[in-house]
């Protein structure tokens, strides 16, 4: 009865709609904040996300790097996966990782781990003690943002 509610109010379906948005997420791993920055990870209404991470190169150098491409979710999969497809100097790459929703109505918080292998313990690897792990709550500019980058795709396919 539980589950029939929760497809009714939030669809079981994939891609899983949740996800659309942009997500302000922090890395955390045995317990501790990894990132002093936060990631940004963009889910669109056309099945496409952007995912903006910082990184630090030797240990001393900041720099911040962005992924875009296709995603896909597997709802059907506990605990649920997703796919993000993109590209890195000409190298075509699948990432797969897992995530959860906690919080109010089970979509107010994000803890999605990528490069997700089977076998790897899901729950140790969702949480902040384990990890790595990304945790974090939508912008509430979310909806604002993907009208901007709609009306970007859109303005682009018009002058091709």
């Amino acid at each position: 009865m539980f589950v029939i509610l929760c497809c009714g109010l939030f669809g079981c379906d994939d891609p899983d709609r949740r996800l659309e948005g942009r997500w302000i997420l922090y890395e955390y791993e045995d317990g501790l904040r990894t990132e002093n920055e936060a990631s940004f990870l963009t889910i669109t209404d056309v099945d496409e996300f952007v995912l903006d991470s910082p990184g630090t190169l030797f240990g001393m150098l900041d720099y911040r790097y962005t992924v875009n491409g296709p995603y896909k979710t597997d709802r059907s999969a506990r605990p649920s996966q997703i796919t993000l497809q993109y590209d890195i100097l000409g190298a075509d790459i699948t990432n797969v990782g897992i995530y959860r929703f906690s919080g109010p109505c089970w979509n107010r918080t994000l803890s999605l781990a990528l490069n997700y292998e089977a076998g790897q313990d899901a729950a140790f690897r969702l949480s902040k003690d384990g990890g790595p792990v990304l945790v974090g709550e939508k912008d509430p500019d979310s909806k604002i943002i993907l009208q901007g980058l709609k009306f970007i795709k859109n303005l682009a396919q018009f002058m091709n």
